[in-house]
């Protein structure tokens, strides 16, 4: 099941992604006595990061996962690890935080981090210009990979290579939010939720239409090409 929601801007993107974090934290909270969410990098997560920080939530009881991590160290202006440090790690007490990245290998980290990936109740996704989500990217077989949660995958050429979670992975978890905003993404978007099915090279329809259960939050720019969005 998708469900799309289209706002205004981005702004209005990263608000409905806070208040769909409040939502699924009260009722894992409610549920368990704890929360687990993967977060990922970008400019639209930055700017729910800073509306999370305002919110009244016991922190403590939530966990932070990535859902990709480019294989940089954290210090690098790149890392997903940094980001979600400065936007949000940083600035609330967390109960736990779990980096992806340990400086051995790609394949090591990508074996570690699935020992201590724990159960997610809600992942934040974005969408590349490519149709490509998490570093899931078109014409890498990592997107059909059955046996792991978590692998090392390779990134376009000149970027670094990337440690992300799988399809398999992801479909697994209650809750999916996509964060899409900006034009560029328009013709991604129609890729992903209309186009003609073609998992190997819009790596993102694996997640947005066979998760049970997605949110795509988007704004006007992100949605010209779509039947729904019209």
């Amino acid at each position: 099941m998708i469900e799309i929601h289209v706002f205004d801007n981005a702004e209005g993107v990263a608000q409905a992604g806070a208040a769909v974090f409040l939502d699924e934290y009260e009722k894992a909270i409610a549920l368990k006595g704890e929360f687990v969410v993967g977060l990922s990098g970008g400019s639209t997560p930055k700017r729910m990061h800073a509306l999370l920080v305002g919110l009244e939530i016991e922190w403590s009881l939530v966990t932070v996962v990535l859902g990709d991590e480019r294989y940089v160290p954290p210090e690098d202006p790149q890392s997903n690890e940094r980001m979600v440090r400065e936007t949000l790690v940083d600035h609330v007490p967390v109960g736990s935080f779990l980096p992806m990245y340990r400086g051995e290998s790609p394949e090591a980290d990508a074996r570690s981090y699935e020992e201590v990936l724990p159960f997610v109740d809600l992942i934040y996704l974005g969408l590349g210009d490519d149709a490509h989500t998490a570093s899931l990217f078109p014409g890498e077989l990592g997107v059909f990979d059955d046996d792991h949660k978590v692998i090392a995958a390779k990134a376009p050429v000149n970027a670094p290579d990337r440690i992300t979670l799988t399809a398999n992975c992801i479909t697994c978890f209650p809750k999916v939010a996509f964060l899409v905003a900006g034009e560029s993404k328009a013709e991604a978007a129609w890729r992903c939720l209309e186009g003609p099915v073609d998992i190997a090279n819009v790596p993102s329809q694996a997640i947005a239409r066979f998760a049970p259960n997605v949110v795509w939050l988007t704004d006007r720019l992100a949605v010209t090409k779509l039947q729904a969005g019209a």
